[in-house]
């Protein structure tokens, strides 16, 4: 007899309980992360507030922590950014109910002690192929920001530059130092 793996959807996805593991999917597969600890959090929450002051202000569009975006169909991958913003003319009505069709405007990846380096660039590239503008990836540990672009080669940014939003989040800036402290 020959098993064949479940496959899942965005629907069955979003049904899932909520609790301490995240999930993913990634082509059907259903993908859990353990819980991050408190520093990734932290750094998370420091920057997702910086971005929306900024956003907020400007009535940019929407911030959001863990949502989910559908970023293939059929079969489906939805990744779930540790904060993402997307502008209000893709979300006219605000955040909404389920998985966000297509990539987020800018993705943002905060470094765990169990990510691996693939699993990370994988997401990178997830992200950009389905049509993010912006993704940065947080280095808690080392208090760095790697930031890809589409087209362009990744920039690593340290505690003495600055990290801008650029065209797809204008106005905001912010020192790499002050996410980290």
């Amino acid at each position: 007899m020959t098993m064949v793996a479940r496959r899942w959807t965005a629907e069955d996805l979003m049904a899932l309980p909520r609790g301490r593991w995240r999930y993913e999917l990634v082509a059907g597969a259903l993908r859990a992360s353990p819980p991050s600890d408190a520093r990734h959090r932290e750094v998370a929450a420091v920057l997702g507030a910086r971005l929306s002051m900024a956003t907020r202000a400007g009535r940019l569009g929407v911030v959001l922590y863990g949502a989910g975006f559908r970023l293939a169909s059929d079969p489906d991958t939805v990744r779930a950014p540790d904060v993402s913003f997307v502008r209000a003319e893709r979300v006219p009505g605000g955040a909404p109910a389920g998985c966000v069709d297509g990539a987020p405007d800018l993705a943002v990846e905060v470094l765990s002690r169990t990510d691996r380096t693939l699993d990370v660039e994988d997401r990178v590239a997830e992200y950009l192929a389905a049509g993010a503008r912006l993704v940065w990836v947080l280095n808690p540990k080392h208090g760095r920001v790697t930031v890809h672009a589409p087209g362009a080669g990744a920039r690593v940014l340290g505690a003495d530059d600055r990290l801008d939003g650029g065209d797809v989040v204008p106005g905001f800036g912010c020192a790499v130092r002050d996410v980290f402290e």
